[in-house]
């Protein structure tokens, strides 16, 4: 599940590549992780009249951070919107990796230097797909600490290339880099409890889910909570604290019925 959940999210952060905007790579170091992240401030633009006619209105470029004054931004051209252009041999590149054929793309790229973000992002993807996992990974690091914009999908990626690579103190690193609130944060904790639990530390892994398995269960959608809460339990048993395991097995069943773990849990809690 997590190999496809890990080309899923490939693909689909190649696919924002696809049709981004040239902007401007924060150096390494460069302000804090918060100032990094920053939601781009909005530069509102008046409105112009039907009848006049000109050239198009101009967007400012939006990775700043917010005390930095928006009228001394770089201004974005038309040039600057359009969609990346895939020099060859990067755009068959892209088909091959599209099409699920990764030493195919590997094999293209080799020998040839990536020069953009996004080439290098799309050599990293083939590197993973093509089986170098350690080489991936540390391309995949380097892309998130310089592309703010998918930083979380790259910490994403390299940990999983870390761990097919079974590095799992890496993997463990690269998942707990991934911030909260970012879309892939579940997941991420997921990958930093299960990496722990690779390297044999389990009141890691168990501590790791403890803020995940506490929220309450959600409205709609997959039960997170739910699912990090029985494995929870399930760390508790291999601590020997059973009576704990017991009662959070109930706490699965109680308070998040629709979590596709709570049968099971109401079995565990009786035995």
């Amino acid at each position: 599940m997590r190999h496809l959940l890990a080309s899923v999210l490939a693909v689909a952060a190649l696919a924002l590549f696809s049709g981004a905007i040239a902007v401007e790579p924060t150096p390494l170091g460069a302000g804090t992780s918060a100032d990094r992240r920053a939601v781009p401030q909005r530069v509102e633009t008046p409105e112009a009249p039907e009848a006049v006619s000109g050239p198009p209105t101009q967007v400012a470029a939006g990775f700043f951070p917010p005390s930095l004054d928006p009228k001394s931004l770089r201004v974005l051209t038309e040039k600057d919107l359009e969609p990346v252009a895939w020099r060859e041999p990067f755009g068959r590149v892209k088909t091959l990796l599209e099409a699920g054929q990764g030493a195919r793309a590997l094999g293209l790229l080799r020998g040839v230097e990536p020069g953009s973000v996004p080439e290098r992002y799309l050599y990293a993807l083939a590197l993973n797909a093509g089986g170098s996992y350690p080489e991936a990974a540390a391309a995949l690091v380097r892309l998130a600490a310089e592309y703010p914009a998918l930083s979380d999908h790259c910490y994403f990626l390299a940990a999983s290339a870390f761990e097919e690579a079974k590095d799992y103190s890496a993997a463990a690193g690269a998942f707990d880099a991934v911030e909260e609130g970012s879309s892939l944060h579940e997941d991420a904790v997921e990958g930093l409890a299960r990496s722990l639990l690779e390297n044999g530390d389990v009141a890691g892994a168990l501590a790791s889910l403890q803020p995940l398995a506490s929220r309450p269960a959600p409205a709609w959608g997959r039960d997170r909570p739910g699912e990090a809460l029985f494995s929870v339990a399930e760390l508790l048993e291999r601590l020997g604290r059973k009576e704990e395991a017991a009662a959070v097995y109930l706490g699965v069943w109680s308070e998040h019925p629709r979590c596709r773990a709570s049968g099971r849990a109401l079995q565990r809690a009786r035995s």
